[in-house]
């Protein structure tokens, strides 16, 4: 169970070409990619020791350089884990919970500002309690939720794209990650200045059936509908790893759009990949780490 926190203790996945876990009802899996020597992703995978229902998943992505950028998702991750461990306190007020959440974030937000040299990372993560998960999402890595056939974003990017979307700008989703700006994120945890915006969402754990998080590795280089046939067509233990392989091996074209704008392909590989998968009707256990 603790093979995913010692490796984050150690930081061993910033040295990892590729990595696997797995719990019961969790696959994850991340992977350097094809131009990155080195791992900026984080990836998280635990379950509560005094209750296995009680589980956190996260994916953080680094930025401003690689040793910045992997020391700072780093942080984001290690500090999330030791908080689940040692200090989580479930109870039924779950707004004074979203409270001491905030508080812990902030203050993960200042310890990668004051040790990263100006590195930074996206957050997002899910915190499965008894009765509802609490979603958090900082940056541009992403939240999805499967209710039934229903795949749907759930989070919502902090960047410029994003916010072009959002006003019509850019009118069809996909395009987004074929645009110029893609890159430029609204939100962030670390970096020189602080510029942290959090989002909260909570869902019953009845509303939904699986959970997936993903970096802009995989969803700069997949299509949600791509994403989406993946999770239809393989097993939910395999999704993860699937997805990843995917995302490092698919080109994507678009020869419709304005060149001055946007770019027409996107090589597979070019990032990072991270993807974690909560899924109620997978039942596996054991840890496993490349």
């Amino acid at each position: 169970m603790m093979t995913c926190y010692n490796d984050i203790i150690l930081n061993r996945q910033f040295y990892k070409k590729q990595l696997n876990y797995h719990l019961k009802n969790i696959c994850a899996c991340s992977d350097i990619g094809k131009q990155r020597n080195r791992q900026e992703d984080s990836i998280l995978v635990l379950e509560n020791p005094l209750d296995n229902d009680i589980k956190i998943i996260a994916v953080a992505d680094g930025m401003g350089g690689l040793s910045n950028g992997g020391k700072a998702s780093n942080i984001a991750l290690l500090n999330l884990a030791k908080w689940f461990l040692y200090d989580l306190k479930c109870n039924n007020n779950l707004n004074n919970f979203i409270d001491k959440l905030k508080i812990m974030i902030n203050e993960i937000d200042i310890m990668i500002r004051n040790n990263c040299n100006g590195g930074g990372t996206t957050l997002s993560t899910a915190i499965i309690l008894k009765n509802n998960t609490i979603f958090i999402n900082i940056g541009d890595s992403r939240i999805y939720i499967k209710n039934n056939n229903n795949f749907f974003q759930l989070s919502k990017d902090h960047s410029i794209v994003w916010d072009m979307y959002e006003k019509g700008e850019i009118i069809n989703k996909d395009d987004m990650r074929f645009h110029k700006k893609n890159n430029l994120i609204t939100s962030r945890l670390g970096c020189e200045s602080k510029r942290l915006k959090i989002d909260f969402n909570i869902l019953d754990n009845l509303s939904y059936d699986d959970i997936f998080l993903f970096t802009d590795g995989v969803t700069d280089c997949l299509s949600d509908d791509v994403i989406n046939k993946i999770v239809e067509d393989n097993s939910h233990a395999d999704i993860s790893r699937v997805i990843v392989k995917n995302a490092i091996s698919t080109n994507s074209y678009n020869l419709n759009l304005n060149p001055d704008e946007y770019y027409n392909e996107i090589y597979g590989g070019k990032d990072n990949s991270s993807a974690v998968v909560f899924s109620k009707k997978m039942d596996m256990g054991g840890n496993y780490d490349i």
